[in-house]
């Protein structure tokens, strides 16, 4: 083969490498060094995981919020059962030899100081009294109204007590603590001690019964457990009557109702 001839054929040999490199692919196809890529696979949608919604707590609603109700015992009061203006009273020892407990407060929780006998028939002296009330009587308001008192705490001057109003509505409950004289009653609600009214269904007050209720006052009072003498009217159904008396070396409270004492009420001298 002449040199013509061979220039010829690898001019032709030239042409056909141009017209394959010119291929699409065809860069790709000759590159020895890389692998041949592979076509990407579809996407994939991910489901994302949502945080719960977090809801805040509904604030009450202003209209059901319940008032608080009257003020809970033990609650004690410078009075004694049944009390009546310009009255006071006596007590005769009747219990022989027996001896009481004379405790540090009217409180039958507090410290014992002492004992205490009397001859019988012997009157008492005493210098204070109070009564302490477990559990009031319950009253339920029938209708919307007003209650209205002088403000009452352990420090209480009726003269310079503050007037209160309370303006109470249907199903609100009342507390009747103690009788307070001349038509008066020691009654809570909204968390206040008043003196004020002593509750009746006329100004729409509604006694509550207790199922479970012991024997009333006055039933009690019937049966010898308290003093028939002493007022039973408008009464809590727990109460606790205390004197403050001096025995000999010892001073302290004694328990009336719990004392083999005999009660005299009577007109302070000068009233006659």
């Amino acid at each position: 083969m002449n040199s013509d001839e061979r220039r010829a054929k690898n001019n032709v040999e030239v042409a056909a490498l141009l017209m394959l490199l010119m291929l699409p692919g065809g860069w790709v196809g000759c590159d020895r060094g890389g692998a041949p890529e592979r076509p990407a696979a579809p996407g994939v949608p991910v489901e994302r995981e949502e945080a719960p919604e977090v809801v805040a707590p509904a604030e009450p609603d202003v209209d059901e919020v319940q008032p608080p109700g009257p003020p809970e015992g033990p609650l004690s009061f410078a009075s004694w059962p049944g009390r009546e203006e310009l009255h006071t009273f006596d007590l005769m020892w009747l219990g022989g030899e027996r001896e009481v407990r004379l405790h540090e407060a009217p409180d039958a929780s507090s410290a014992q100081v002492g004992q205490a006998s009397w001859m019988d028939t012997e009157e008492i002296v005493w210098e204070d009294t109070r009564v302490q009330v477990l559990e009031p009587t319950s009253y339920e308001v029938t209708r919307a109204l007003e209650l209205a008192g002088l403000a009452y705490d352990e420090d209480f001057e009726e003269l310079d007590a503050e007037e209160v109003r309370l303006a109470l509505e249907e199903g609100e409950q009342v507390a009747l603590y103690q009788y307070g004289g001349e038509g008066t009653c020691f009654v809570g609600a909204r968390d206040q001690v008043l003196l004020g009214p002593c509750p009746n269904e006329e100004m729409g007050l509604r006694k509550v019964t207790r199922p479970d209720a012991d024997v009333l006052p006055q039933e009690r009072a019937a049966q010898g457990a308290a003093h028939p003498e002493v007022k039973e009217r408008w009464s809590p159904l727990e109460q606790q009557w205390w004197v403050k008396v001096r025995h000999n070396a010892h001073s302290g409270w004694m328990r009336v109702d719990d004392a083999p004492v005999e009660v005299h009420v009577r007109l302070i001298e000068g009233y006659e």
